[in-house]
């Protein structure tokens, strides 16, 4: 066995990745499309040999693929739902979510992209409603809601304005009727450690 396939990161990976298969690559297909064969072709990963290059990791449920990427510190790795069709992909490093994450609605289009680091969502991110339109986008500072968020109506017009510090509602929260009149305006304050709201 490689000594490649068995860095440390491996051992560390969440649940869903237990019981892991190792599964031959092809350095010309992208992972998604060697997974998406793999998957539409049923293959039994216990029939397949070990590989001495890089491979893919499959978890128990054969739904979710990590490839090891060379000379860098993360991994790709992307999912499928019961039906095979993506419903994930992005990055990994030290078995936990790192940089451009992507979820899909069955049809393929973009449901949730954002950032990640360590495992919690950080930095900006955008969510779409099934018919294409934007739903909300905004920012994450360490897993908690940071700054300004826009949410849109299904139809794309303007429906609420929030702010956030650390997760924290703040700052002037507007909401708009689907005429794009304005309905309501909620003056947030932060709330204290001390359970007390305050002054600024």
């Amino acid at each position: 066995m490689s000594k490649h396939l068995l860095k440390p990161t491996v051992a560390i990976l969440p649940a869903w990745f237990l019981s892991l298969f190792l599964l031959p690559s092809c350095s010309d297909e992208s992972l998604e499309d060697r997974a998406r064969e793999i998957i539409e072709s049923n293959k039994s990963v216990q029939s397949l040999p070990e590989t001495k290059s890089e491979g893919l990791i499959r978890s128990a449920d054969g739904r979710q693929f990590t490839e090891a990427i060379k000379d860098k510190s993360t991994d790709r790795s992307v999912g499928f739902s019961e039906e095979g069709k993506l419903a994930y992909k992005g990055e990994l490093k030290d078995g936990k979510p790192e940089g451009t994450w992507s979820t899909f609605f069955p049809d393929g289009s973009l449901r949730w992209k954002g950032e990640k680091r360590d495992g919690v969502n950080h930095g900006p991110f955008t969510m779409w409603y099934d018919n294409g339109k934007a739903k909300m986008s905004g920012n994450f500072k360490k897993g908690k809601k940071d700054g300004k968020s826009t949410i849109w109506y299904r139809s794309g017009k303007k429906w609420k304005e929030q702010w956030h510090r650390d997760g924290e509602p703040t700052g002037l929260w507007k909401t708009w009727d689907e005429e794009g009149k304005l309905i309501d305006e909620l003056n947030q304050s932060p709330v204290k450690a001390d359970g007390n709201e305050s002054s600024d």
